[in-house]
């Protein structure tokens, strides 16, 4: 079994899809970890993956050199007087 660890504002998505070469290989890397799939892992720790789905897509990741982070932090969602949330700033009746 294979691992690898978490860089800044990766998800389980991007490492599954990075390391494993499809987003379905992140519920059994949620499951090998004890994590939610919704959970965004610590940057640093170390993940216990399972065998690549698509050798192709993980060869063209690393051979282009792309580590996928798609995580958005706090100040990543604008705000201001042009942005509201719906639910949260106004209701839809």
């Amino acid at each position: 079994m294979s691992s690898a660890i978490v860089q800044d504002r990766q998800t389980l998505l991007d490492i599954a899809l990075q390391y494993c070469g499809d987003f379905a290989s992140a519920i059994e890397i949620a499951r090998l970890n004890g994590l939610a799939l919704s959970d965004d892992p610590t940057p640093g720790t170390e993940l216990q993956l399972p065998d690549v789905a698509n050798a192709r897509v993980v060869a063209n990741f690393k051979a282009l050199g792309i580590s996928p982070a798609t995580a958005l932090n706090d100040g990543d969602l604008p705000g201001g007087l042009g942005y509201l949330i719906v639910g949260e700033d106004f209701r839809v009746s």
